[in-house]
């Protein structure tokens, strides 16, 4: 993947100090970490559509359930 833009940000001192901490614990670079976080941020809002319709799916056959008389309690 080629690199060719770039992201400047304002942020809290505080917050870029911890940062830069937490990425140097870690022996990653910081831009390492952002770029891992932008990629399971873009994966998650990805997903998201899906597992709604499939939580959409189960709520609506336990919905058909109840109202057959189906269910039972536990």
């Amino acid at each position: 993947m080629t690199k060719d833009a770039s992201l400047t940000l304002q942020i809290d001192r505080s917050l870029h100090d911890e940062f830069m901490e937490a990425a140097e614990a870690a022996n990653q670079s910081p831009s390492k970490v952002l770029l891992g976080l932008m990629q399971d941020y873009i994966l998650q809002q990805k997903m998201a559509p899906d597992y709604l319709a499939f939580l959409q799916k189960k709520a609506d056959i336990a919905r058909g359930e109840l109202t057959a008389g189906e269910s039972f309690s536990g």
